[in-house]
C-alpha cells in the first residue's frame, strides 16, 4: 500500500512525498519473507522514477493535484 501511495504522489508531482513513501515501503519490504524479491522490485521501480525532471512541476494554474 505505501509504495502505491508513493506512485500516486509521484503522479501528482508531489515528489518529496513520493520519495518519503517509497522509502518507507522499501524499508518495510525488507521484512517480507521472499528472499528480498519485493525489496529488489521496489528499488528497481524507485530507481526508474525521474524525480529530478519533476522538481517544481505543477499542473496548469500552479495548483496541486
Amino acid at each position: 500500500m505505501s509504495f502505491n501511495h508513493a506512485i500516486d504522489c509521484y503522479g501528482a508531482h508531489e515528489t518529496e512525498r513520493a520519495r518519503e513513501w517509497a522509502t518507507k515501503a522499501i524499508e518495510l519490504a525488507r521484512f517480507c519473507n521472499d528472499q528480498g524479491g519485493l525489496e529488489r522490485s521496489m528499488r528497481k521501480k524507485f530507481a526508474s522514477m525521474k524525480f529530478d525532471q519533476m522538481e517544481g512541476v505543477r499542473g496548469e494554474g500552479g495548483g496541486n493535484y
